[in-house]
Order: structure tokens, then sequence, then C-alpha cells
């Protein structure tokens, strides 16, 4: 957790200068800090400073992520339009920009530190990371808090959730975005393996019980 925090504070000290600049709007998503949630899950998402126009989602996955996905059929729902495997692009190098042709670009780099949250071994500038846009969400997201279901199918599940959209109507420029001062988001860490693992704890201790029931006293 401790990187996290100081990548928090130097992002912050980064992005205060730009923020106070344009005051522009950008839309906002909740929980705030990076988290492992379950999937399906729902968002608390808004707009700050302004309304923001043809506001999409920026999902972000690992290299075993999308390995893990399905190759036919929806493999994230963003509020029920669906999302295939075809849709991601894979990205290595870490000064790339993601995605490509947006006003405001998240770095490929910045993307996999938020990624790797709580990973034993970080992600390097090896490794490759996939993206894809959802259709658009909300038009316009305002200040009025709205839900953001999102459902991702992986057997090996990490995935980033950010907002982009535009500060003018159809510009089509994706020139805002979730702020970087956010470190991100984790979708999901399923619910079936801590499930397994309990059902593994009860059976270990109902053998234990059975095996002594079953050895005569001395």
């Amino acid at each position: 957790m401790k990187k996290y925090i100081m990548l928090f504070m130097v992002l912050s000290l980064v992005a205060i200068p730009c923020v106070m600049a344009n005051g522009a709007a950008s839309p906002r998503i909740s929980p705030q800090w990076p988290v492992m949630v379950e999937s399906p899950y729902t968002f608390d998402v808004w707009a700050q400073t302004g309304d923001v126009y043809n506001v999409q989602v920026l999902l972000v996955v690992t290299q075993e992520c999308y390995d893990g996905m399905p190759n036919s059929g929806d493999v994230v729902t963003v509020d029920g339009s669906g999302v295939t495997k075809a849709a991601f692009t894979g990205v290595t190098l870490n000064s790339a920009d993601v995605p490509p042709t947006a006003g405001a670009p998240y770095q490929a780099a910045a993307l996999k530190d938020h990624l790797d949250y709580n990973l034993a071994v970080p992600l390097g500038a090896s490794d490759t990371i996939y993206w894809a846009l959802s259709d658009v969400v909300f038009n316009p997201l305002t200040a009025t808090h709205e839900d953001l279901d999102v459902t991702l199918d992986s057997t090996e599940p990490r995935m980033l959730v950010y907002l982009m959209g535009n500060t003018q109507e159809d510009s089509g420029l994706l020139d805002t975005r979730t702020p970087p001062t956010n470190p991100g988001f984790v979708v999901p860490e399923v619910a079936i393996g801590s499930i397994m693992a309990v059902a593994a704890m009860f059976a270990a201790l109902g053998l234990y019980a059975y095996k002594k029931k079953q050895t005569p006293k001395q």
C-alpha cells in the first residue's frame, strides 16, 4: 500500500496545477482508491466542474486476464452493453498513449502501475496490457450521481475501470477523463475462490473430526 500512497502523492503534485489552470469538466468514479471488487460491481459515477458528454468506459486488463477471456461472446458488459475480446487492443511500450487518438490519453506505464496492485511481481516494460472502450454510457454525465454496472468474464480477472468523455458535445476528442490522482480500480476478485477456500477448510475439519472419532481410545 505504501507504493500506492506515494504514487498518489506524486501524481497529485503533477496534476493539481493542470486542474487549477483549466478548470475543465471531468468524470469521477468511486471508490477512489485501488480495491479488489467482485463481478458484477456497481460503481458510483458523476461529473465535476460541469457536464461531460459522450462518456465511455475505458477497460484495461492484464495479459493473464485477456488470455482467460472466452473467445466468443461478450467478455465485459457495461450497463448492459457488451464488449467482445476482439475489441481489446494490446500495448507494451510504457510511453504509449491509451487510447492513442484521445485528446487526454493515459500512459501505458501508469496503467501498468495501477493494474499490478497487490501483485507479487509488478508489471514491467516487457509486459503487455490490453484496453478497450465501451459504447457511450452517459450523454451527458452530470453532477448527479449515477450507477455504472460492470461485469467481467475471465478465469484470471484483473481489470481497471476508468471514464473518458468530451467537454463539448459530439466533439469526439475524448479530452477529459478520470483524473490520474485516482490510482484506479480492479474488477473483480471472484467470490468463487473464497467460497472454495472456505469449503476446503470445512472439509478438512470434517475429515479430521471423522478420523478422530474412528480412532480407538487408548
